[in-house]
Parts: C-alpha cells; structure tokens; sequence
C-alpha cells in the first residue's frame, strides 16, 4: 500500500493492530492475553476494553478483578487479579459448620474453603481459608507479597436444608502487602 502521509500510515496500523490484537486474541491461551494486557498497561496504552477482560469473557469461569476490589467465585471459577498477575481457583468447600440462621447455637460455626494460588503463572499451592465471625484473623492470609481475604459465602444455612457445592458463592479480595501493613 502506498500512504500519503505518516499519520495515515499510522492509522491504518493502529487499526491492523487492534484487530489482529483483538480477533487474534481466539486463538491465543490467556497467559499470551495476560501478558500482552500487562505491557498495555505498563506503557499506558489504554484501550476502550482491558485485552485481558476480553478473553475472560470468552472464558465462561474466570472473572476478573483488581486489586482491593471484591469479587465472587464458585467451585471451579478462576479470578484474575490486576491483567491476570494473580490467580485464584476455588477448589472447593472444606467445612461448613455455620449455625443455620433460624437457631440460636452456641457458637456461630466457620466456613472453610480451598483456594489455589498463581502468581505470574506460578503455582504458589493451596490456601485454607476460614471464615469464622469470632476469629476474623482467619479470613485473611499474606503470600507472596500479597494479601487474600475471604469476606463471606453465600448462601447461609438453614434448617433442613442441605447446600450443594455448586451454589456456594464466596466473595474474596486480593491486595499487595507491603513490608509491615496491608494496602487496599
């Protein structure tokens, strides 16, 4: 193609570009996705729609987060957290001895869930954690430079009825630490 001027060359580009990034996009896995969102955003490229949370709406169990906000998982869904540079997997609910709402028990009871950890694509293991309403110290837990709280799970028991795993619905936020407090 012969162009007039540079800045139509440009153009033309910029616009090659964003479809290749785009429509590309269906065949690349999500850690080329990832990656390509993180230099975006590292050299303030911004773009109507964040690349990574394109290919999570392709993927029908991820969602996506940043750091400090909340967000829901349910057994088996991915959270990519900040372009993907944390991953968390819910693996499954561990206990559930919370009192069933309509009773009066003696004490409230905990939920415990299992949570898979990947940071840059590395995978840090499994977490437990515990969300108790007389040891909230147990909901939150510090790995590799970041914090993870679990917040609550939804639904609470009640009497005579059994909860499946697929309907639990935990809620979680990831923050960076830094050396002796925890940012939000």
């Amino acid at each position: 193609m012969i162009f007039k001027s540079n800045k139509l060359k440009s153009k033309v580009l910029i616009t090659w570009s964003l479809i290749l990034i785009l429509f590309g996009g269906l065949f690349l896995d999500n850690s080329v996705a990832s990656s390509l969102n993180h230099h975006l955003k590292k050299n303030n490229t911004n773009l109507v729609i964040p690349i990574y949370e394109i290919f999570a709406q392709g993927q029908k169990n991820m969602t996506c987060a940043d750091f400090g906000t909340q967000f829901k998982l349910k057994i088996d869904e991915v959270a990519c957290i900040n372009s993907g540079e944390v991953e968390l997997i819910l693996l499954g609910i561990i206990e559930d001895s919370r009192c069933p709402s309509e009773l009066n028990c003696f004490e409230a009871g905990q939920i415990q869930v299992a949570v898979k950890i990947l940071v840059n694509k590395q995978d840090l293991g499994t977490l437990n954690l515990i969300n108790n309403v007389s040891r909230q110290d147990l909901a939150i837990q510090i790995f590799d430079n970041y914090v993870i709280e679990f917040v609550k799970a939804e639904p609470y028991p009640k009497t005579n009825q059994k909860i499946k795993a697929s309907d639990y619905t935990i809620t979680l936020v990831v923050s960076q630490a830094t050396d002796n407090c925890m940012v939000k």
